[in-house]
């Protein structure tokens, strides 16, 4: 089984349902577009004008600093990147297609798959470009807390397993078990969370067949992130949620539709901040979505979501 990034994005831009809440202002232009006319479903025009950004992680240390991809899908060039929110500052860190987020930890690398299905690290400034994996198709690394462990899920001889490693990429803890399609996130001091199609659950990180709690969702666009060890912050296909994993109480902080959605996300504790990929679709025809991807930054209850213009 082989991942694609293009293809994950493109499957993110296939959704078709649309559900309010009178509490919460919808997106601007967010209305339901209607399921394709034809048996194999839109054809899409990825954004001419500009590159799509997307998959935005914050750097733990400094919430001026993020890492994203930009992805010029006309043109064919494809990279990740360093930016800094406040000074502007852009550097290229790897010039190929990159596949899901990259994960920045706290001890200064940045995780991230190869177009291939292989994981890579690099520091920030560029430096250190390491290939960790050579065989099989690994995805979706995550670091922990404080960055001394990661995990992430491996295809290798028709296998799956998800493994944990040590900074020194050491197997720590390797199972068979296979989480769906996960968006792991680890920022807990003992609790693993999980978003796959359908599903919201954490768990133990040391045993993975015992599941806490597990919570039926309509459907997932992208990821969650810890923010704090009682809260995590998901991506839902009509909006941002966040879920108490104490009270099990879930509020709504923004709303989306199947034209206006959120994707990739990542919270700062520093600046208390979200930032996420949001796609916008548009039907330009009866069989045509123009699509566009963009970053966004917001307070953590949703207000003051503001674009992110990357020179």
């Amino acid at each position: 089984m082989k991942y694609n990034y293009f293809n994950i994005f493109i499957i993110l831009l296939c959704f078709a349902s649309c559900r309010t809440d009178n509490s919460i202002t919808p997106n601007s232009n967010c209305i339901t577009i209607p399921a394709a006319p034809i048996g194999f479903g839109y054809n899409f025009i990825i954004d001419t004008l500009k590159p799509s950004y997307e998959a935005p992680y914050f750097n733990p240390n400094n919430s001026d600093e993020i890492v994203l991809l930009i992805n010029d899908f006309n043109k064919s060039v494809f990279g990740l990147y360093y930016f800094n929110l406040r000074t502007n500052q852009k550097k290229l860190l790897y010039n190929k297609r990159v596949n899901f987020q990259p994960k920045w930890g706290r001890n200064g690398w940045i995780l991230f798959c190869s177009n291939d299905n292989q994981l890579w690290k690099v520091k920030p400034n560029g430096d250190s470009l390491t290939q960790i994996t050579f065989v099989g198709s690994n995805f979706q690394p995550e670091w922990n807390k404080e960055a001394d462990k990661y995990i992430m899920s491996s295809f290798i001889n028709n296998n799956y397993k998800t493994i944990i490693y040590d900074a020194n990429n050491n197997v720590v803890y390797k199972d068979s078990i296979f989480l769906g399609d996960p968006f792991f996130c680890w920022q807990h001091d003992s609790l693993l969370c999980s978003l796959n199609s359908g599903y919201l659950f954490y768990l133990n990180p040391s045993k993975f067949k015992t599941v806490i709690y597990i919570k039926s969702i309509d459907e997932s666009s992208g990821s969650s992130f810890w923010i704090d060890n009682s809260n995590i912050l998901y991506c839902g296909t009509d909006g941002l949620y966040i879920n108490n994993i104490l009270s099990h109480n879930e509020t709504k902080i923004k709303d989306a539709c199947n034209s206006r959605y959120y994707v990739f996300l990542s919270y700062s504790s520093i600046s208390n901040k979200i930032i996420a990929s949001k796609v916008e679709r548009n039907l330009i025809n009866s069989n045509t979505l123009y699509v566009k991807s963009y970053l966004v930054t917001m307070n953590i209850d949703g207000t003051n979501e503001k674009e992110i213009i990357i020179p």
